[in-house]
């Protein structure tokens, strides 16, 4: 709430869709996001570094916090694709669910 993220969507090709195909679709990724309530940029950056040295003051405390909000450890430099096609296809889902009922009301 507030931590004012900015996230890059690249636009690598247009080009004509597939016709079995739902859009938007998830084709790849890099990096994982930060945590919720991490503290916007700066508090990310903390963790990152915290995590990343077992010497860090806070590196015991953050590696708890996060795996008691989110189970396991946080590794920046995974993505977990499934949760991201899920997503995506939901947003594919509502759009095809749009576009029949645009088209019913058009066919009416």
């Amino acid at each position: 709430m507030g931590d004012n993220w900015h996230h890059i969507v690249a636009i690598e090709v247009i080009g004509p869709g597939q016709p079995d195909t739902k859009y938007p679709r998830y084709i790849d990724g890099a990096r994982r996001g930060p945590p919720e309530d991490c503290g916007g940029t700066p508090g990310f950056e903390h963790f990152l570094d915290a995590i990343a040295d077992p010497k860090h003051p806070d590196h015991a405390e953050l590696i708890d916090w996060y795996a008691g909000c989110y189970g396991g450890t946080y590794n920046p430099d995974t993505i977990d694709e499934l949760i991201a096609k899920l997503r995506i296809g939901d947003i594919a889902k509502r759009r095809a669910a749009g576009k029949a009922a645009y088209e019913k009301r058009l066919n009416s």
